[in-house]
């Protein structure tokens, strides 16, 4: 899971600092046509590459979107999209407040989004590797991690050195919830695994659209980019809040099962005679 998302991270690595680097020189138009070429790219070597005789499993879509009335599984999908929401409440916005606040020229900038992609990487696979020993405990722990990064941003944003190395750590700690969040949600929805994955998708890209919404309204309001982390460390405490409450919905499952065991392992009373 976690090698599938470094593909997300490799497009960060390259692509955000490669495209803003490319419309300040050639004007923003240009990034987008770059953007068609890749995808023309992508298409030729699907073409080419990709077995045409692959199948996958036939599924009945009444029972796959059953996980939507699953409290375990909404709370997964709330998860991935606080995550994604409270990167993006500050990510849309990253370019002007580096100018602005940090005082990078638009070669820095390009070097900043380097250096937080390469920590979305490493976060990739920190967080696969201890999802593996431990789901919920890396959500937990990685949630935690991301509200005090976020907490430190406008302490950080007006000195270079410090912002450069709080980006690699944002990037890290924010990537990192990324498979584990994935493998939550397949968890939650084993029977359903086409809808699940489509769903967290879904909720993936809505937590985007709403955290560049959130960021926007706040800055329309007349705040500024410094108060951008504090609104995407109360998003993503809610994931936090989310996390907990999964849980104890656990442990409250483990427990009556636990108790359903017991019963049947108690011999039953000896009959009285008549």
């Amino acid at each position: 899971m976690a090698l599938v998302f470094a593909g997300l991270t490799v497009a960060n690595i390259l692509g955000v600092p490669g495209g803003t680097a490319l419309g300040s020189v050639l004007g923003w138009r240009a990034t987008f046509v770059a953007v068609a070429g890749v995808g023309l790219v992508a298409i030729a070597a699907i073409a080419l590459w990709l077995p045409a005789n692959l199948k996958s499993p036939r599924g009945d879509l009444r029972t796959e979107f059953k996980v939507l009335g699953r409290p375990q599984a909404l709370l997964a999908f709330l998860m991935t999209a606080v995550t994604s929401g409270s990167a993006f409440v500050v990510f849309t916005f990253i370019a002007p407040l580096l100018g602005d606040v940090t005082g990078l020229t638009v070669t820095g900038i390009s070097w900043a989004l380097l250096v937080f992609g390469l920590g979305m990487t490493a976060g990739s696979f920190v967080g696969g590797k201890l999802a593996d020993m431990n789901l919920m405990g890396t959500l937990v722990g990685f949630f935690l991690a991301s509200i005090v990064v976020l907490l430190f941003v406008p302490v950080a944003a007006p000195h270079p050195v410090a912002m450069f190395v709080l980006l690699f750590v944002w990037g890290l700690v924010g990537f990192a919830l990324a498979p584990a969040l994935q493998m939550r949600v397949m968890q939650m929805a084993s029977d359903a695994p086409n809808a699940a994955s489509t769903l967290n998708q879904a909720a993936f890209n809505l937590g985007n659209a709403g955290g560049a919404w959130l960021g926007s309204t706040v800055l329309t309001l007349g705040l500024g980019y410094l108060d951008l982390p504090w609104l995407a460390a109360g998003v993503i405490a809610v994931g936090l809040l989310a996390a907990f409450v999964s849980l104890l919905l656990e442990r409250r499952a483990s427990l009556r099962a636990l108790r359903a065991s017991v019963d049947l392992l108690e011999p039953a009373p000896p009959a009285h005679p008549a």
